[in-house]
């Protein structure tokens, strides 16, 4: 193979994986969307109803190897009545794509409507995550066979600093999950 012909192979890789970049940074819009959404609607029905309405769930969405992952966990609180501490329980999906309705049992009517719309989103980020996924494997993987490697990406070199080493970053590396809710998601069962 001619340098020519591996500098252009090497182009067209980069070029995938920067189509990728600007998808994931598309489906992170997104979800972070939906969240928001729900997430106001949650505060707003606690400042203005009793708390036998306040919510029991809480959507966020956390940077996994493939892109972005959303998940769905009960809040829990801790601590003395005048420094409470809000955690997320997190609880995993039942169905492939979607969570069940049946999952959100104890779910207020305000809350389930409020689910659903979340999901609809969530459900296309997960499929879209998934299929983003599949093209960096297939991409890095055609390249590496053909003998091109990938040290950086289009618009430059993307290092991942955690490992030192340089190749396909994700977006989401450097994301910083939303200020307002301070609770932390704990493991599930």
């Amino acid at each position: 193979m001619s340098d020519r012909s591996a500098e252009c192979d090497r182009e067209v890789y980069q070029a995938l994986l920067a189509a990728v970049r600007v998808e994931q940074r598309r489906i992170l819009a997104d979800a972070k969307a939906a969240e928001h959404v729900f997430r106001e609607a949650h505060f707003l029905v606690r400042e203005r109803h009793p708390w036998k309405e306040w919510g029991t769930y809480m959507p966020y969405i956390r940077t996994i190897a493939a892109g972005v992952g959303c998940y769905w966990g009960t809040l829990s609180f801790h601590g003395p009545q005048t420094k409470r501490e809000m955690r997320i329980k997190e609880f995993g999906r039942k169905g492939k794509w979607r969570y069940t309705s049946a999952q959100f049992q104890d779910a207020k009517a305000w809350e389930v409507d409020a689910i659903e719309e979340a999901e609809e989103i969530f459900e296309r980020v997960r499929r879209r995550t998934a299929f983003l996924a599949k093209i960096v494997q297939v991409t890095k993987g055609a390249a590496a066979a053909d003998g091109v490697r990938l040290d950086g990406m289009a618009d430059g070199v993307a290092t991942n600093a955690e490992a030192g080493t340089k190749g396909f970053r994700s977006v989401l590396d450097d994301w910083v999950p939303p200020s307002r809710f301070e609770g932390m998601p704990e493991q599930g069962e």
